[in-house]
């Protein structure tokens, strides 16, 4: 991959926010070098911002329908694209690096050659790009994940932990359970930082479920084993 589309690429996943922006370094350009081939890359740096279906992409990258659904199907399976149904379309959308293309490099707990060196890589970026966000939170252009919208009423916020009660009632109510390997767990595992917990210890409900099972992220699992889990990580053992 070249200069000009190491810049174009993080541009295109700067524009997709979150709390881990593209820094244009060698660093993360090697990372990208492993996450992109130069035509993933092209595809990439082309779509909008907003989930499209297929017909406007093939017609965006100037490709036949069956040349783009196999280049989009491939990037969903890598990890590089989302992928949902709304109204019986099929949408795609390129994925912020966080949350987003990190966690899906790790969350099928993988161990070999690539998935060693994608966590390197990692670990070598995240070392130069959390000094940067430290000093340089506040001047940042990129756009944000998540921002504030001013409603005129007060809206209670905090950060609450589920009680297992709680928990068992999603469990419930889902159709689709995954079962996924903990990705920061496995993520410290690959670079020689183990943890001394557990890595098959996340889930995932409901239309996600769908998405990581059809990708093979996750494993699905029963309403029994999902609460099975739930008791034996309220219990400590997790």
């Amino acid at each position: 991959m070249n200069s000009k589309m190491h810049e174009e690429l993080c541009n295109a996943l700067s524009l997709r926010g979150g709390p881990a922006p593209a820094i244009k370094c060698k660093e993360f350009y090697a990372l990208l070098d492993e996450l992109f081939s130069q035509e993933e890359a092209e595809v990439a740096t082309k779509l909008p911002v907003e989930p499209i279906p297929l017909d406007k992409a093939s017609e965006i990258l100037n490709r036949n329908q069956k040349n783009t659904i196999e280049i989009l199907e491939c990037m969903a399976n890598k990890g590089l694209l989302f992928s949902h149904e709304k109204d019986g379309t099929t949408l795609y959308s390129l994925m912020p690096l966080i949350p987003g293309i990190f966690e899906m490099q790790f969350t099928k707990g993988e161990v070999n050659e690539r998935t060693k060196k994608l966590a390197r890589l990692f670990y070598n970026y995240f070392d130069v790009l959390w000094p940067f966000v430290e000093s340089n939170a506040p001047k940042r252009s990129v756009f944000p994940f998540a921002r504030v919208i001013t409603v005129e009423q007060e809206i209670p916020s905090g950060v609450e932990i589920f009680p297992y009660d709680k928990l068992s009632e999603y469990i419930a109510k889902s159709d689709d359970i995954a079962a996924c390997t903990c990705y920061c767990r496995h993520h410290g595992e690959l670079v020689g930082k183990p943890c001394n917990k557990s890595k098959d210890v996340c889930m995932v409900l409901g239309k996600q479920a769908r998405y990581v099972i059809k990708r093979g992220f996750g494993k699905p699992v029963s309403k029994v084993e999902a609460l099975r889990c739930t008791q034996s990580l309220g219990q400590g053992k997790g």
